[in-house]
Parts: C-alpha cells; structure tokens; sequence
C-alpha cells in the first residue's frame, strides 16, 4: 500500500511539474509578445514611411489585448498634419497558452483613422475595416484569415459596390504570402456602369524586404458600355542575380470583346 500510494505522489508531481513548465511557458511567451510591440512602437517598418505608434498593450498570465496604429508618413511634406492625415488603428487579443498545433492564436481588427480614415468610415457606414483570425507557430510565422465586409458608396446616380472579400495572409521571418479575392466590383455614374468579377491578388515573397518573388493580380472579367475584357491577368517575378534584381511582368488576355472587334489569347 505505501509503494502505491509512492507511486501516485510520483505521478501526481510529475504531472504538476509538467503543468507548471507549461503555463510557466505559455505565460513567458505573452511577455515575448508584449516586449515585441513595444520594440516596435515609434519605430520605422521597412522605407515605406510605416511606423507603429501609439501602441497600448494590456497583458494577463495567458490572455492579453491591445491596440495600436499604423502611420505612413509623408516625407515630402514633414507636417504634423500631412502624417495625421490617415492611419490605420488596429485592435487585437492574443491568447498564448501553448498549444500542440500553435504558440498563440490571435483576433484582430484593423480600420482606417486620421481625417482621410474618418471621411472614409462615414461614406462606407463603418463598414471599412479588415478583420482576421490566426495563429502563430513555434516557429515564429504568423498566417491569419482576412475579411471585409460588403461596402457600397454613393447615391443612386453615382456608386461604387463592393461584394464581401476574403484571403489569407503568411508572415515569416522575412517571407510573405498573400491571397486575397473579391467576387464583385460594380460602379455606376454619368450615365455609365463597369462591372469587374472576381478580382483576385496573390503575392509570394521570398524576401519582403527586397520585394523579390512572384505576385499575380487576375480579373475573371470587365463588362460595361464599351465591350468586355475577359480572363485578364498580369504576373510579375523578381529575383537577386549577383549584383542586380530581374524583374518579368507578363500581362496576358483572354479575349477582348468590343463593338465591331473582338480578339483572342493576347499575352506579351
């Protein structure tokens, strides 16, 4: 009975060992995040102009939330006004107990702020705004839905209509993957109408820093007044060759279809 009752108190702080390790990890891995989005804050992202300011991060033992802002700055015009004049917030909440599949799962929302950001929130009703979902690996590479709702803009004699998008974008340690469709683009006004289906972005960088990879940007079709554009899509591919970057553009159509022509299978 006493070897027994050894063997349980064994097991029992075994697996209370295990547990503290995991939680012990889980919550230093929310200190990691924490420490990450101050390091970045005030800080620039990359020659774009980008920077994150800002930044308010409450954090919890495995749960935390925050929000902060994505500025551009313009370099031309240095004023306070001009780099105030459209930035994106973003919100988010991280849970980062460890799991077997991922390190932290994330939500997120990001909408346009500034005085352009607020102009477009009022015209789109609060619609204009990125929502995601994810994860992040042990690795450290983050892949995360993307979602934006319907949005339609205008009157009845002038508007722009924009049927709900979705993708999915990877980020890893220098690599970023994107994909991104959005079934219907319609636009009236003046007494004419264009209608774009099935627009659709993918973009594979090897190195984003460098901007060397393959994107493709393909629209399934372009209808209005003058005709239609069918299958139409342009590939691009950049790569370093020793001292230099190669860039191949390669535009192509389908079949182009206006009053009194139509043409087939052009590419250049």
């Amino acid at each position: 009975m006493a070897s027994t009752s050894r063997k349980v108190a064994i097991a029992a702080g075994g697996v209370a060992l295990v547990a503290a390790s995991w939680l012990g990890a889980s919550i230093q891995s929310g200190r990691m995040a924490a420490a990450q989005i101050e390091a970045l804050s005030g800080k620039a992202s990359g020659q774009a102009g980008m920077r994150v300011v800002s930044a308010r991060h409450e954090g919890g033992l495995l749960s935390s939330s925050g929000r902060f802002e994505l500025r551009l700055d313009d370099h031309c015009e240095p004023s306070a006004a001009a780099n105030n004049l459209f930035a994106l917030q973003v919100e988010y909440k991280l849970s980062h107990l460890l799991l077997p599949n991922s390190m932290m799962r994330l939500e997120w929302q990001m909408t346009p702020v500034g005085e352009l950001g607020v102009a477009l929130s009022k015209a789109t009703d609060g619609k204009l705004r990125l929502d995601g979902q994810g994860t992040v690996s042990y690795g450290h590479e983050a892949v995360s839905t993307l979602a934006m709702p319907e949005m339609s803009v205008g009157s009845n004699t002038q508007s722009l209509r924009l049927s709900a998008s979705s993708g999915r974008v990877t980020l890893g340690e220098r690599t970023l993957g994107l994909e991104w469709k959005t079934d219907r683009v319609a636009a009236s006004g003046a007494g004419q109408a264009i209608e774009v289906l099935n627009f659709g972005v993918e973009m594979n960088l090897v190195d984003r820093n460098r901007g060397t990879g393959t994107a493709a940007l393909s629209i399934d079709r372009i209808g209005g007044g003058f005709g239609s554009i069918v299958g139409l899509r342009l590939a691009s591919e950049s790569a370093e060759r020793g001292d230099r970057t190669d860039v191949t553009i390669t535009p192509s159509i389908r079949s182009v279809n206006v009053p009194g022509q139509t043409a087939r299978e052009l590419s250049l």
